[in-house]
C-alpha cells in the first residue's frame, strides 16, 4: 500500500494526508481535525520511507511456485483463487475442495500461464490454502518452543523455522499436565514396589474392548464392589466367607482362590504359560520375576476378571451365594469361543483374497501361539488343552 502502482512511485505526504482524511470521514461521518490528519498522514509516510531498500526489492520478487506435474497450486486472477493440479507444461486440472480439505477433480482444465500461480500448502493429503494466506498459516509455519518444556500454549510461537508439528505439541502438553494415577501409590503400599510403566503397557490378543473393562478398573482401583457402598450387605457372597468384599478380597478369598484362581493358574501352566498364583499377577499383571504378562496371558486374565465380576454381580443382584466354579466355566467357554473367532477371522481374510494375483498368507508372527496354531493357508487348530478343558467343564453341563 506504500507504493502507487499506477505511477510506480511511493505515495507523497499530501496523498497520505488525503487518505487519512477520507478514512476518518468514512468511519466517523464527521470532518476530522486537520492537525490529527496531518500527524497521522506524516507518521504513515515516514514509516514507509524507513523500510530498507533491500526489503522493498524482496517484496517485488515474483514467487516461483512448484509447477511440476501433479503439483498442487492455486490459480489467482483478480479476486478469484482456484485450486488446481498441474497435469502438463500448459494445463492444470481444476478441483473442488470439500469441507475437510479433500480435493475432487473437475472436468475443466485451464492454461495456468494465464494466471498467477501460487503453491498450495498441504496438511498431509488435505488442502490448507494458498501459500502465505491466513487459512494456510497454521500448516505452513510450525510451532517452536520459547524455552524448555511447554506447559501452556503461551509457551509456543509460530515461526518459519519452527520444529514442532501439531501432534508433537499435543503430546508434549499432555505429558506436562499428566499426573500419575493415585492407584499407583495405593497398590505400591499394599503389594510392594511395582514398575507401573509395565502395568500400563499390558496388551492382549483375542480380547474385545468390553472384555478389558473389569481388569482395567481393578488396575485403576475403581471397580465397584460391595465395600464401595450402596449395598445393604458388604460381606463376601461366597458360602462360608463373611469378610468384607473389596477389590483385593476377590483374589484373596479362600473360596474364590480354591474354585477359581487355582484353576486359572493350572490351566495357564498346562498351556505353557509361566504364571504363578499370586495377588500381584492377578491384580496388576506383574509376575514374580517382575516381568509383565504376555499378550496371551493377559487375554486369559482379562477374561478371568470379566467372568468373575459377572458372577459377583449376579450373586449380589439375585441375592444368592456366589459360585466361583461357574465363573471358571464361563472363563473357559469365553476363551474357547474368542480363540475360535480369532482363527475364523484369519480364515475369512485368507479366503477372500487367496485366488488373487500376489495373494498374501498369514504372517508368521500370527501363526505360532499357545492357544491356537495357524498355517500359512489359514487352517487353524485350537490348543488341545483348551479344547479338552472346554469339553470337560462346559459340555458336561
Amino acid at each position: 500500500m506504500n507504493q502507487d502502482t499506477n505511477r510506480n512511485t511511493r505515495f507523497t505526504r499530501r496523498e497520505w494526508r488525503h487518505f487519512v482524511d477520507h478514512m476518518e470521514r468514512a468511519s466517523t461521518g464527521k470532518t476530522p481535525d486537520n492537525h490529527r490528519v496531518a500527524e497521522m498522514g506524516d507518521a504513515i509516510y515516514y514509516a514507509g520511507k524507513s523500510i530498507p531498500q533491500a526489503a522493498r526489492q524482496e517484496l517485488k520478487k515474483t514467487i516461483t511456485p512448484n509447477i511440476d506435474d501433479d503439483a498442487r497450486v492455486y490459480l489467482e486472477r483478480g479476486e478469484a483463487s482456484i485450486p488446481a493440479i498441474i497435469i502438463d507444461d500448459e494445463q492444470a486440472r481444476l478441483v473442488d475442495i470439500d469441507g475437510v480439505g479433500k480435493h475432487h477433480p473437475r472436468k475443466q482444465t485451464a492454461r495456468y500461464r494465464h494466471f498467477t500461480v501460487r503453491e498450495a500448502v498441504m496438511w498431509g493429503d488435505r488442502w490448507a490454502g494458498p501459500s502465505g494466506s491466513v487459512e494456510a498459516w497454521p500448516a505452513e509455519y510450525k510451532f517452536t518452543f520459547t524455552g524448555g518444556e511447554p506447559t501452556l500454549l503461551y509457551d509456543l510461537i509460530r515461526s518459519q523455522d519452527g520444529e514442532a508439528g501439531i501432534s508433537l505439541i499435543t503430546r508434549a502438553l499432555a505429558k506436562a499436565r499428566m499426573k500419575p494415577p493415585l492407584a499407583e501409590t495405593t497398590w505400591a503400599d499394599r503389594l510392594g514396589r511395582t514398575n507401573f510403566s509395565k502395568v500400563w503397557g499390558i496388551r492382549a490378543d483375542y480380547v474385545t474392548p468390553r472384555d478389558q473393562v473389569s481388569w482395567l478398573k481393578i488396575q485403576h482401583r475403581n471397580l465397584r464392589v460391595a465395600a464401595s457402598g450402596g449395598f445393604q450387605d458388604t460381606k463376601c457372597r461366597v458360602r462360608g466367607c463373611r469378610a468384607e468384599e473389596n477389590q483385593e478380597h476377590l483374589v484373596s478369598c479362600p473360596g474364590i482362590q480354591r474354585d477359581f484362581w487355582v484353576s486359572v493358574a493350572i490351566l495357564m501352566n498346562h498351556l505353557g504359560m509361566s504364571v504363578t498364583n499370586n495377588s500381584k499377577t492377578w491384580l496388576l499383571g506383574i509376575k514374580a520375576d517382575g516381568s509383565q504378562v504376555s499378550r496371551e496371558e493377559a487375554a486369559i486374565i482379562f477374561w478371568a476378571w470379566r467372568c468373575l465380576y459377572a458372577e459377583v454381580v449376579r450373586a449380589r443382584v439375585e441375592n444368592l451365594d456366589m459360585n466361583p466354579s461357574k465363573a471358571y466355566a464361563n472363563l473357559v467357554r469365553m476363551a474357547y469361543t474368542r480363540v475360535k473367532a480369532y482363527g475364523a477371522k484369519w480364515y475369512g481374510w485368507y479366503s477372500r483374497q487367496h485366488r488373487k494375483k500376489n495373494a498374501k498368507v498369514i504372517p508368521r508372527k500370527h501363526r505360532d501361539k499357545k492357544l491356537i496354531k495357524t498355517e500359512a493357508s489359514a487352517e487353524y487348530r485350537i490348543s488341545p488343552i483348551l479344547s479338552d478343558e472346554f469339553k470337560r467343564v462346559c459340555l458336561r453341563q
